[in-house]
């Protein structure tokens, strides 16, 4: 973001609080509680769906690759093979 415009909230956001103020409607909290609810129970579970098939997903990953286990050094033979010139 440009300089001190962090701590503005998103155009989505503002839009939906502006909702209510362009009906040009008196909103008491009787009237309008049961939308809230809904829409912030709707979001919650809309977030759950989302953090548990982000989980799902990563437990079918892998963690560690399959140990493989290091060659027997003990019983290899080593040749050094030098050729001379000249």
């Amino acid at each position: 973001m440009v300089g001190g415009l962090k701590h503005l909230p998103s155009a989505r956001s503002r839009a939906t609080v502006l909702v209510p103020w362009w009906t040009d409607k008196p909103h008491d909290w009787d009237t309008m509680m049961p939308g809230v609810v809904f829409f912030t129970g709707l979001g919650a579970l809309g977030t759950f769906v989302r953090w548990r098939k982000k989980q799902q997903a990563m437990q079918a990953i892998p963690t560690m690759p399959a140990w493989i286990p290091p060659k027997n050094l003990a019983n290899e033979t080593f040749s050094l093979d030098v050729k001379s010139e000249g």
